[in-house]
């Protein structure tokens, strides 16, 4: 299983490489999926307040 995982990493980087103009789009569950929380509920909700907030005139 490594050596699959190490040649799919080298293809991987051999492509990257041929298109140097690459773009990933993801969504938000990407992140949550690496471990950094969400700070919205299933509603859209905020979870815990903003940390600044922006002033208004």
């Amino acid at each position: 299983m490594a050596n699959s995982v190490a040649q799919a990493g080298e293809q991987l980087a051999a492509f990257i490489q041929q298109h140097p103009k690459l773009w990933v789009i993801t969504g938000a569950g990407v992140s949550t999926d690496s471990g950094i929380p969400d700070y919205r509920d299933a509603d859209g909700q905020w979870k815990r307040p903003p940390r600044f907030s922006m002033a208004t005139l």
